[in-house]
């Protein structure tokens, strides 16, 4: 869990069983940076959780999430997807932006076709110019990458 300057943001981030859609638990992360800059992110990396890519496909990424909004005024909140190569942080090629209402399940999905290669998954989680107060916890379940 990374800021927008590259700053440890881990202690934003647990795992947790107040809320999940499927299993026992989901990732939570706190966004909390009121005032900041429109469009200052904050980035979640899998990168020990990799996957390899044998032969050249169209892959789809799939998780739920719950943006629970803890500010008052706008419920929306937005984030981005992207499958990264490993060893590179290339977020801008397989890339997939999302804006959806708080204080309900999401499910996002995403396809790209991706050529071999380890790859990763970040999620981005942005401080959306329409409410420069917004401060929220994301919940993030059930998430797959699958071929095909």
């Amino acid at each position: 869990a990374l800021g927008q300057a590259g700053e440890d943001k881990i202690g934003n981030f647990s795992i947790t069983q107040e809320r999940f859609s499927d299993g026992a638990s989901s990732y939570k992360f706190l966004y909390e940076e009121p005032g900041k800059p429109a469009f200052t992110n904050n980035r979640l990396q899998f990168i020990n959780a990799s996957f390899t890519v044998s032969e050249a496909s169209d892959y789809t990424v799939t998780f739920d999430t719950y943006g629970e909004i803890l500010s008052s005024g706008n419920i929306d909140y937005v984030y981005e997807t992207a499958i990264i190569p490993v060893g590179t942080t290339d977020d801008q090629t397989h890339k997939q932006f999302f804006r959806t209402a708080g204080n309900t399940w999401f499910s996002a999905s995403s396809t790209k076709n991706l050529a071999p290669g380890d790859y990763y998954l970040q999620i981005k989680i942005w401080n959306p110019g329409f409410d420069a107060n917004l401060n929220y916890n994301l919940f993030l379940d059930n998430i797959k990458v699958v071929k095909n």
